[in-house]
């Protein structure tokens, strides 16, 4: 720590400007310490501005806990692995260069599953 925030923080502590911090001072800044400071964000959603009724009501806030959470953060990367998987077997062909142009042949996902239709 700087001597400036040293000091700094002295004089917030002194608020009399006795140049000493009494027991008074000194449990009043305790007792600021032990507040949970947090600093709120400037950022406001559509929702919270245009739709205050929406951004307050109880289901609102559960949706808003369920999409912040791990456990559907862990669900989109599930999707997302299975959607890339699904893409490079239909298109695993191609991108081997082995493109053979004749549908009927084709073995791609699409393909099979017309096939089975």
């Amino acid at each position: 720590m700087s001597s400036e925030e040293k000091s700094i923080i002295y004089a917030l502590l002194d608020k009399n400007g006795s140049d000493s911090i009494c027991l008074d001072e000194f449990l009043d800044w305790s007792l600021v310490m032990l507040l949970n400071l947090s600093k709120e964000s400037d950022y406001a959603t559509l929702v919270e501005t245009k739709l205050p009724y929406v951004y307050q009501s109880q289901w609102y806030t559960r949706l808003s806990e369920a999409v912040k959470s791990n456990r559907f953060d862990t669900a989109i990367d599930v999707i997302l692995v299975l959607n890339a998987m699904t893409i490079l077997m239909q298109d695993y062909s191609m991108l081997v260069g082995h493109d053979t142009g004749d549908p009927e042949n084709d073995e791609t996902l699409d393909t099979k599953w017309e096939k089975l239709e």
